[in-house]
């Protein structure tokens, strides 16, 4: 039944459905990162223990002897690296899920949708993660030394573009689309993620001014759940731009 449907959907219908679909993807990653990463944080901390010398080994090997590991140690970003880590795995596997099921339906194919979905899940995790991991414990040594607005800013931008590049990615390959348009709907995604950094450092600034803007995930609810909205709705909306269903043509030629 839902083969057929999809396939009796006009090429801008079924466009606008996804992109409906799309951007309900971003708000619903938000949502639930929001409501379940501090538990995730928590119930992974011993499994993910062995991070925290990782993080403060490349932040020392990164800032060139700038901070020593027993400094880097102290201010714990280790334990900050690894928590970011962990939360991001969640919402770069999410996004990337929901990326991945949005191309596979806009392939018109129910089977294509759930491939497309996991592998967007397994890239969205690891973009997720890794770039935490990498990209924290160097933000971190360098607000110990400058505390900086435009290094939060940018730190969060990076971050965020993960996520979102592979959402992007996955939307597009689970589309059948070209490896260009593909990485064009990734591209997307990076500008969408680094204007809701922008937008979070702005709003944090002025709605949230008591709540420290150098600390990777903040501790306010609320703060959290704007940090996790900017992170993945924009970008989601401007994926979601891109996005456009193939032509009769290549979805009869969908699996």
């Amino acid at each position: 039944m839902a083969p057929k449907l999809l396939k009796s959907l006009t090429e801008q219908t079924l466009s606008e459905l996804v992109r409906v679909l799309l951007v309900l993807g971003g708000i619903s990653t938000a949502v639930l990162v929001w409501a379940f990463g501090a538990w995730l944080m928590q119930s992974s901390a011993q499994l993910t223990s062995g991070l925290d010398g990782f993080a403060v080994a490349w932040a020392a090997w990164a800032l060139r002897g700038q901070l020593s590991a027993v400094a880097l140690t102290q201010s714990h970003i280790g334990s900050y690296a690894r928590e970011t880590a962990v939360v991001f795995t969640l919402l770069g596997g999410l996004f990337g899920l929901f990326g991945g099921a949005a191309g596979g339906l806009i392939s018109r194919s129910i089977p294509r949708t759930a491939r497309a979905g996991a592998g967007g899940l397994l890239l969205g995790s690891l973009a997720g993660g890794a770039s935490c991991l990498l990209v924290v414990p160097i933000y971190l040594g360098l607000i110990l030394q400058t505390p900086d607005t435009r290094i939060s800013i940018a730190a969060h931008a990076l971050i965020h573009s993960a996520a979102a590049a592979a959402c992007g990615l996955a939307a597009g390959l689970g589309a059948r689309m070209s490896v260009r348009e593909a990485l064009t709907l990734a591209m997307a995604g990076v500008m969408g993620a680094s204007l809701g950094a922008l937008l979070f450092g702005l709003i944090q600034m002025f709605c949230f001014p008591f709540e420290s803007e150098f600390v990777p995930i903040p501790r306010s609810s609320l703060c959290r759940l704007v940090a996790f909205m900017c992170a993945t709705l924009v970008a989601a909306s401007c994926i979601a731009t891109v996005l456009k269903a193939p032509s009769a043509a290549r979805a009869d030629g969908a699996d």
